[in-house]
């Protein structure tokens, strides 16, 4: 299960029995506890997931793959999708290079990594500008508020 919340609350959620009764006052996760009877959690493990690049991805005899090239907002539903992408386009790169085609492959690389992080950025632009239901959640709040700094 994961909980996307605002880093300064990380720390209250980050107790299992602090969780529990967040989780239990939720409109259906609530429900789905109380029919199942669930009383207990794991220590949740709080884990900061922005969205990031690294640059440069890449370097000599180097690549940065995965969450180490880019990172995407859980939120934004991609990081699947990105794994697979990236993995595939690293293998080809890599194949490529030690094959004999010179640092051209792996540059060609860290130019779709960055060009797939821009796309991924108007992707959740316009899906944070979509969500209207917590107008007054801090969490919907602070990402709104980035939207309109743009």
């Amino acid at each position: 299960m994961a909980l996307a919340v605002e880093p300064a609350r990380q720390r209250d959620l980050g107790a299992a029995d602090v969780f529990m009764t967040a989780l239990r006052r939720t409109r259906h996760a609530g429900r789905w506890l109380e029919r199942g009877g669930a009383t207990t959690a794991c220590e949740p493990v709080p884990a900061l997931a922005p969205s990031a690049i690294h640059s440069p991805g890449g370097g000599a005899r180097w690549l940065a793959v995965g969450d180490a090239a880019s990172a995407y907002d859980p939120v934004a539903a991609q990081g699947i999708v990105k794994a697979l992408c990236d993995g595939e386009a690293a293998a080809d790169a890599i194949a490529k290079f030690l094959a004999g085609a010179g640092e051209a492959p792996l540059l060609r690389y860290q130019d779709g990594v960055f060009a797939r992080f821009t796309d991924y950025l108007r992707l959740r632009q316009h899906l944070y500008g979509l969500e209207r239901r917590w107008p007054q959640a801090p969490f919907w709040q602070n990402r709104l508020s980035c939207l309109q700094a743009r």
